[in-house]
């Protein structure tokens, strides 16, 4: 299962796109410093993990989308 790091850049309405993400299981979401947080993505594959990071990218309230590193079941 792969898993990925990002920091999520948000928009100035931090409180709706926060309860958004926040409600899927998917997402672990870390410490919001300014505009930025950090999360961790689960993906059953490495399809879908390139989906879900292209969707969190058009998602509204969300600036920008920096991918730290990703990880595959076999670097686990």
């Amino acid at each position: 299962m792969p898993l990925s790091a990002l920091v999520l850049t948000l928009g100035p309405d931090r409180t709706e796109v926060l309860c958004r993400l926040g409600s899927r299981p998917n997402l672990h979401l870390g410490e919001l410093i300014g505009d930025r947080l950090p999360i961790t993505l689960e993906s059953p594959d490495v399809r879908s993990a390139a989906r879900d990071i292209e969707a969190l990218t058009e998602e509204s309230g969300i600036a920008h989308v920096d991918l730290i590193g990703a990880y595959y079941e076999e670097d686990l």
